[in-house]
């Protein structure tokens, strides 16, 4: 089962600043906010924090906490959520990026074709024209 069954199966929430989250609102925080506004980073880091708080346990106690289970799979969805929205920015970044560079090397053809133009002698530009016209 992935974690997002369990989360659903189990009603998972993310407690924040503005109340309580449902799983699929994770998608629509920002990876890291300023001010109170809850953000994918804090979230993480919170759940981080009380995961390790939980790990200091008893040694004689075995069975399983139902809590840290709890706790780990959500700290499992906010890495995931994490990674996805940060390799959906470098792709973004990428493209733009290719955007940039395409459109540099299109203004460079056309300068060259521009320079070619300027190099042809009046009569090679003639010919080009009733070429054109006919």
């Amino acid at each position: 089962m992935n974690i997002f069954e369990r989360a659903s199966r189990r009603k998972l929430r993310f407690d924040t600043v503005v109340g309580l989250l449902a799983t699929e609102q994770l998608w629509e925080l920002p990876l890291t906010a300023k001010g109170e506004r809850p953000d994918l980073d804090k979230l993480a880091r919170e759940v981080s924090r009380d995961l390790r708080e939980m790990d200091e346990g008893s040694f004689v106690k075995t069975e399983p906490n139902e809590n840290k289970i709890e706790m780990e799979l959500r700290l499992e969805i906010l890495k995931h959520v994490i990674d996805s929205k940060v390799a959906d920015l470098k792709a973004r970044e990428q493209a733009i990026e290719k955007q940039a560079r395409r459109q540099k090397l299109m203004a460079a053809m056309v300068a060259k074709d521009e320079a070619t133009l300027q190099a042809m002698s009046k009569e090679e530009l003639e010919a080009e024209l009733a070429k054109l016209d006919a």
